[in-house]
């Protein structure tokens, strides 16, 4: 405490004050045990901020609020379990690691694992305020810090980018000291638990290796993101800026009744809390299982479509002969600094090609899908260069397998992908370091070798088409995203869990597709 009490600036308190407020801070806290604390706590001054700025709003409609409660998650989780019951209890512990935080945690000192079915009112809050801004720098950006291995500071410590808070209205109300600690806005905190490395396990819950199902951090320190000084909290905490493009100041918090604490001022950078990802579909599910949070997941939804809208760029261009041959080329950026998509295994992108005439009849069209069950109807396919029939489709994701070869829809099942052509992040190198202990290769492109367009931050694709009949013809690209396949929700089976009935009953409303960007073009053929 004394440590941080003499980091006072200059301009500060004398030192007759400073010793008070050690001598206060200590009362308070060493009569208070290591604990985390519901956002309601910090929305009491994290919640009014004027123009949409309260981080306790913004953070309210993102999944991150919603971890524990996520519908298909708790689903998901039922069906790994029961795809291998004889390693429930450590499946279900290792995934509330992250998704159940402040209940989980306290845990880990006792040894006890956490059952789903026993969250509490604090565990359902999810990834909650007090876990990130507590987390310490301890062995962040190292194998042991991922699948939830982070550290919280065991003195009550919150920490937030600013010099200099105005500690005394935290301490008071809340009984957490606020101190500067620029962990907060590092990649390497994001990475403790959007690093996921699982273990590989056979039908009888015995090891079989290891698989690294999620690496978002993994992908970004391969690119070229971290060279230009873009963090995961670029995108997903973006700072305040005004009309021109410049980072605008802002207060960090209020009083109770909404005014502003004399001794502050705004501060710059200010983060938005929004923590925006590319969950579009489930926002929108949620919505209607949670009604009364309808508002506030519908406003978390819009700000979602619009990252997710801004992660792709997508140009086509044409060229055709006196023939009628035509070539479409199609060419997509990822302006991400990871992979696209990236995270959950179970999300792809794919293009909707489609040509028609001057009457509006369909002649040739790639990439449709049911309008009831959301599938792709032309099912699993491999990575294309070339397109020249209405069966291929260009499906960028993932596909698993277990540890015989066979495709399986279990993530604990899965040794390896068999198929992995998401879009690279620009600058993408499988030569730079990873954290000790992971190989590049673990996470490079799978099924691609042969496609010399494929690399990194673009791909392109060729359409080629015979359009024999003269005419000019209307040619539609769309880039189509799912964030959960519904093959994948075909396997779950609705008598093993309630979360299961659930969730399946609740997909068969919200299983479309979002479009990231559409692009219009025709060709006329003599």
């Amino acid at each position: 405490m004394a440590r941080c009490m003499l980091a006072a600036t200059e301009k500060g308190p004398s030192v007759m004050i400073l010793l008070a407020a050690v001598l206060l801070a200590a009362s308070i806290l060493d009569a208070q045990p290591h604990a985390f604390e519901s956002a309601e706590t910090c929305a009491l001054c994290h919640a009014t901020l004027r123009d949409e700025t309260g981080q306790v709003p913004l953070w309210s409609g993102s999944m991150m609020a919603y971890s524990a409660r996520d519908p298909y998650w708790k689903a998901k989780l039922r069906f790994e379990a029961g795809t291998t019951p004889a390693a429930a209890a450590l499946i279900e512990d290792t995934c509330l690691r992250c998704h159940a935080p402040m209940q989980q945690y306290p845990l880990r000192a006792t040894g006890q694992r956490l059952r789903l079915d026993d969250l509490n009112a604090l565990g359902s809050e999810g990834a909650s305020c007090t876990v990130c801004h507590q987390i310490t720098g301890e062995g962040l950006g190292t194998v042991r810090s991922f699948e939830g291995g982070f550290t919280i500071n065991p003195d009550r410590e919150i920490h937030g980018p600013h010099p200099d808070p105005f500690f005394r209205p935290m301490l008071m109300h809340s009984r957490y000291m606020p101190l500067e600690n620029r962990t907060i806005v590092q990649s390497e905190l994001c990475a403790t638990c959007h690093t996921v490395i699982t273990p590989v396990l056979d039908a009888k819950g015995e090891v079989r290796g290891q698989f690294i199902e999620q690496a978002p951090y993994l992908e970004w320190l391969l690119s070229d993101a971290p060279r230009r000084g873009r963090t995961c909290q670029s995108c997903h905490v973006p700072v305040l800026k005004d009309r021109s493009g410049n980072a605008r100041a802002a207060y960090i918090a209020h009083t109770p009744h909404g005014g502003y604490f004399p001794p502050t001022s705004p501060r710059t950078p200010f983060g938005l809390h929004s923590l925006s990802g590319g969950n579009v579909p489930m926002l929108g599910l949620m919505a209607e299982l949670f009604p009364d949070e309808a508002a506030v997941l519908g406003a978390g939804r819009k700000r979602t479509a619009s990252m997710l809208q801004g992660a792709l760029g997508l140009d086509v261009s044409v060229e055709a002969d006196p023939e009628g041959q035509v070539r479409v080329l199609v060419q997509l950026t990822n302006r991400t600094g990871h992979k696209l998509p990236t995270g959950f295994p179970g999300r792809r992108l794919w293009l909707h090609f489609t040509v028609k005439d001057e009457t509006d009849r369909t002649v040739f069209e790639s990439g449709g899908w049911d309008r009831q069950t959301g599938e792709i109807t032309r099912g699993a396919q491999p990575h294309y260069e070339v397109i020249d029939q209405p069966d291929q489709v260009m499906i960028y994701e993932t596909q698993m397998e277990d540890v015989n070869g066979v495709p399986t829809a279990s993530l604990i099942r899965t040794a390896r992908f068999r198929k992995d052509n998401r879009l690279l992040p620009s600058g993408f190198d499988a030569g730079r370091d990873l954290p000790s202990g992971i190989e590049a290769a673990r996470i490079a492109p799978v099924g691609v070798s042969a496609d010399t367009n494929f690399g990194p931050g673009s791909d392109r694709v060729e359409y080629r088409l015979d359009l024999a009949e003269p005419g000019q013809y209307r040619v539609t690209v769309s880039a189509c995203f799912q964030s959960i396949k519904p093959s994948d929700v075909l396997a779950m089976d609705p008598r093993q869990s309630r979360e299961e009935t659930v969730f399946t009953g609740l997909f068969a409303r919200h299983n479309q597709p979002s479009v990231l960007a559409t692009r219009e073009t025709t060709v006329s053929v003599r």
